[in-house]
């Protein structure tokens, strides 16, 4: 009976743990462990409880790790503000998404930004390369 509570656990910490890595950019800004115990049936409680032992990280610890992961991802292919990203990621305050996003990546968004077009530009100059950007709205919308 153990056993079959423990796979039990084991599902459901990794249909989370799935269901936030694979999260849209408009669910970024709704997920919570509410909204992912929903989205799997189960408790929040129960389900934030299982997925430290599971996954060994807390719950809201990986959920923010994902929105930063999306924070790069945008900053790094977009020409959005970091106000406008720290919105889309229900961030209301950009100077606190800014502080989160240096202790997750040891860096700020703009220094991030700057990195990574630095790196492309690197690549540029190599013989036969082709890296591009994508453009998906102004740097002046929020």
């Amino acid at each position: 009976m153990i056993d079959k509570f423990n796979k039990s656990n084991k599902k459901a910490s990794r249909k989370a743990a799935e269901l936030i890595d694979n999260c849209s950019l408009e669910d970024m800004k709704r997920i919570n462990a509410t909204w992912v115990a929903k989205k799997i049936d189960v408790n929040h409680s129960y389900l934030s409880r299982i997925f430290k032992e599971d996954q060994g990280s807390y719950l809201k610890d990986y959920i923010e790790r994902a929105k930063m992961n999306k924070a790069q991802e945008l900053l790094e292919t977009t020409d959005w503000t970091v106000k406008k990203i720290a919105t889309l990621l229900d961030y209301t305050n950009p100077g606190y998404f800014s502080s989160r996003f240096q202790h997750h990546k040891d860096m700020s968004p703009r220094r991030c930004r700057e990195q990574f077009q630095a790196r492309c530009q690197e690549i540029k100059q190599q013989p036969g390369a082709v890296v591009s950007t994508v453009s998906t709205g102004s740097a002046n919308s929020s």
